[in-house]
């Protein structure tokens, strides 16, 4: 049987091979892959920032019109997530990578043009919402696939743990930048930010050279639906990756209700300014980074599956800080960052979680399962974003914040109650 190039590559490396004083940190390739995401992310997080604000502030948008921002960003999942995967298992994922970052910098690039001409609305924030978003489905089932390409199968878990601290770091800087520029520029002017850090994003993919294997178009296969059924009957069909794709798809249904109404309740009911709300979201970086530190220690001390459980509850207690921040008598913004922090210790959860999945496929149906994995998880969030506004027109903005917590510490019983939660360590690498 021939080997494909990626596999080649790790072979060559060798998987018993003795870890070098740096660990992966001592590979050119990771470096640029983690330079690229981490450049691109702290723009994102900007517009992340910037995009709700432009619609609250400026278009004067309400609970339901937030809600269809943030459901026209993710309904691309819906759309095209199961697709995305067999057509990246066609292709190389590099080259996919950097054409999706040139794509979505020119997308961005319209808004404020589209502001200084006067023809920026709700209506074409949300279809630019939904181009980036569609761009982002292929990235990221891509961006998935391609880590195992650079990186041995014993160096995922600290790979993904150094990946998972970078982006803790965007998470500090990027909201606080975000809220600074909005407040001195304007939302618009501020998403240049995010265009400029993709095209930097692609630069540094164009510089990687691991080997990948090479497309064939000529060769028979069945059609794409059929290779995302493939995907799909084989997540349903697996013991563990199952119930770690039911969390995903119930973890972000939850998420995506309270971040809806995330920046009108920090606006309306908490009288805080944009750039305060920047300050809030920094919150997660020290989370994240604490949880990414302690991650290797907890799977040694407790094992993989007892790790994840008690992890997997931990988004659902910030969110309800974020709800009690309303009755907090002092500094209700403080509240708001710890909630953060507690939030972002979930890291914990996501580390071992995509280690996880990445060792229990094959290679080649990576494309394919983390697509499957990616349509619940994205597909989910614009579902709970419109369920979001519609609760915060009906119910009010903290007591949707309260529902989307109650959902949040539900969802750990897809881990708790199936044999995820007996696993003493993650398997290897399946070939």
């Amino acid at each position: 049987m021939t080997h494909a190039p990626e596999d080649r590559s790790q072979s060559q490396r060798g998987a018993g091979a003795p870890r070098r004083f740096g660990g992966v940190w001592r590979q050119p390739d990771f470096r640029r892959l983690w330079l690229a995401g981490t450049v691109s992310a702290v723009g994102t997080e900007v517009s992340g920032l910037a995009f709700p604000l432009a619609a609250a502030l400026l278009l004067g948008a309400g609970p339901i019109g937030m809600g269809i921002l943030a459901a026209s960003r993710d309904a691309p999942s819906l759309l095209f997530g199961l697709l995305a995967g067999p057509w990246v298992d066609r292709l190389r994922r590099r080259p996919v990578l950097i054409w999706c970052d040139l794509a979505r910098a020119a997308v961005l690039i319209s808004i404020p043009l589209a502001w200084a001409a006067g023809l920026l609305s709700l209506a074409f924030l949300s279809i630019t919402a939904f181009l980036v978003g569609t761009f982002t489905v292929i990235f990221e089932v891509a961006k998935d696939s391609y880590l195992p390409s650079v990186l041995r199968s014993d160096e995922l878990v600290e790979g993904n743990s150094r990946i998972e601290v970078s982006e803790s770091l965007t998470r500090f800087v990027g909201p606080g930048i975000g809220g600074l520029l909005i407040q001195l520029l304007s939302a618009p002017i501020a998403i240049v930010v995010d265009a400029v850090s993709f095209v930097g994003s692609a630069l540094f993919l164009s510089r990687i050279e691991a080997p990948e294997p090479h497309a064939q178009p000529n060769a028979p296969r069945p059609g794409i639906v059929a290779e995302a059924r493939e995907g799909l009957r084989f997540v349903i069909a697996h013991p563990l990756l199952r119930p770690l794709v039911g969390h995903a798809a119930t973890q972000q249904l939850c998420m995506n209700a309270a971040l809806a109404v995330y920046v009108l309740y920090a606006i309306r009911e908490l009288g805080l300014s944009a750039a305060v709300i920047g300050v809030t979201f920094m919150g997660a970086a020290p989370g994240t980074i604490v949880g990414a530190l302690l991650t290797g220690r907890l799977v040694r001390r407790l094992g993989v599956g007892v790790t994840m459980s008690l992890a997997s509850f931990l988004p659902g207690l910030g969110i309800l800080l974020m709800a009690l921040a309303s009755a907090a008598r002092v500094a209700p913004a403080l509240v708001l960052t710890l909630a953060w922090f507690v939030l972002a210790l979930g890291a914990v959860y996501d580390i071992n979680e995509v280690s996880l999945r990445q060792a229990l496929t094959p290679v080649s149906l990576r494309g394919r399962v983390n697509a499957s994995r990616n349509f619940a998880f994205y597909g989910a969030m614009p579902i709970g974003a419109l369920i979001g506004g519609l609760l915060g027109a009906g119910l009010g903005l903290r007591e949707t914040l309260l529902v989307a917590a109650g959902g949040l510490l539900v969802a750990p019983l897809w881990i708790v109650l199936t044999p995820l939660r007996r696993l003493s360590e993650a398997p290897r690498s399946a070939e």
